[in-house]
């Protein structure tokens, strides 16, 4: 089952996701949308819930205005680091799979290439 939530990322509104699989998954798979798509791309595709299915913990981030040319850098670079700290996911190594369609490697890349965060990524798609 797919949830919709929501996240305090200190911006000006909550970060609208959706959220399914296991809660007690060590892997976490987030799923960041192009610009012109949305976290609901991800659910009508069936990315979700295959990825469900297989075990792991999905989250697909509505990025509408926080990726591309209409965030500024500070704002790309510390975004998924927020969400993951708001939904109190643990920085443990090697047990974040990210996934970026096109403009979501702008979110994306800054978490991955990031010293701090590095370490807790599995593996990056772009």
């Amino acid at each position: 089952m797919i949830a919709e939530k929501t996240a305090d990322v200190n911006l000006s509104e909550p970060l609208r996701y959706l959220q399914a699989g296991p809660a007690s998954s060590k892997r976490l798979v987030v799923l960041l949308h192009g610009m012109v798509f949305t976290a609901d791309t991800w659910k009508w595709v069936g990315t979700i819930d295959a990825l469900a299915e297989a075990g792991f913990r999905v989250v697909a981030l509505e990025l509408k205005h926080y990726a591309g040319e209409y965030a500024s850098e500070a704002v790309r670079t510390s975004l998924l680091r927020s969400f993951l700290k708001a939904l109190g996911w643990p920085a443990s190594p090697r047990s974040v799979l990210v996934v970026a369609a096109s403009a979501g490697g702008s979110v994306g890349a800054p978490f991955v290439l990031d010293p701090k965060t590095a370490p807790s990524v599995a593996g990056y798609v772009s």
